[in-house]
């Protein structure tokens, strides 16, 4: 699988782990790819893929209005405390232009930003968005979050 170069910029460095906001206890987690020994995808990514997947083919949430053509599968790439997804949304053969799709289960609606991985986690942790896309909301994100890498 191939995955944007910010993503795998940002694993390179920092790996799999989580975005705590302590003063809540609210969290949102970056999830990576692994694999068994077989060469099978295992995992939360391929889980939460599966979920995004199906909540997208089913019909949960409302969807963005002109969606790109062909644009009908999910990876995702991150969740949090409220069982959202982070995920890009596939719309061709470059990863780089994927755009981050989220579903936010409180709303029940998935939006869609072009910032990319990157762009996306510094537009939110820095409090640019006009309302959080998650339903963590953006009174719930402590000034400076503390990234807590699994090691596992």
């Amino acid at each position: 699988m191939v995955f944007p170069s910010d993503y795998k910029d940002f694993v390179d460095v920092y790996g799999k782990g989580l975005f705590v906001a302590e003063s809540v206890g609210s969290f949102f987690g970056v999830v990576v790819p692994e694999y068994s020994s077989e060469g099978e995808a295992v995992g939360s990514m391929r889980e939460e893929t599966e979920i995004a997947q199906e909540d997208w083919d089913e019909g949960y949430g409302d969807k963005p209005e002109d969606l790109p053509p062909g644009a009908d599968r999910m990876v995702t790439w991150g969740v949090d405390a409220a069982a959202d997804l982070l995920c890009w949304l596939v719309t061709g053969p470059d990863p780089d232009v994927w755009p981050v799709a989220v579903y936010n289960r409180t709303w029940n609606e998935w939006s869609l930003h072009d910032a990319g991985m990157a762009g996306f986690l510094r537009k939110m942790l820095a409090g640019e968005f006009e309302q959080l896309p998650l339903a963590l909301g953006s009174e719930e994100l402590d000034p400076v979050p503390t990234f807590i890498r699994d090691e596992d």
